[in-house]
């Protein structure tokens, strides 16, 4: 499929793994915290104390659909590169209905269109 013709309001249904970022509530980041915490794990490998990013990467079900919200300004908050290409989404079926997200636009290659809404 040709990326170069997705716009607003378009919905894709993703066939296969995608990587879907979105940024952690303060509440997340909370909860990671006190799992590690509870787990008796709050060091890294190297004997520092753990850090956590608040970006995070959910694992979507194929057939899960995402709607695009806008084609620019993607939030990016990890500690590493923004990767090129992020657009907004946000998912519409699924475990993580209505979670705004970020993808890359390249992900969607492989995606079906179903339909556009604007």
């Amino acid at each position: 499929m040709n990326t170069s013709k997705i716009s607003r309001g378009d919905i894709f249904q993703i066939n296969d793994f995608t990587s879907l970022f979105y940024t952690r509530s303060k509440e997340e980041m909370d909860a990671l915290r006190v799992r590690d915490r509870l787990a008796g794990d709050m060091m890294d490998s190297g004997g520092e104390p753990r850090i956590y990013s608040s970006q995070g990467s959910l694992l979507v079900d194929a057939g899960t659909t995402v709607m695009i919200t806008a084609l620019k300004g993607a939030k990016w908050s990890g500690w590493g590169r923004k990767p090129t290409g992020l657009i907004k989404a946000v998912v519409t079926t699924g475990r993580h209905l209505g979670r705004e997200v970020a993808l890359r636009k390249r992900d969607l290659e492989s995606a079906n269109r179903l339909s556009r809404l604007v």
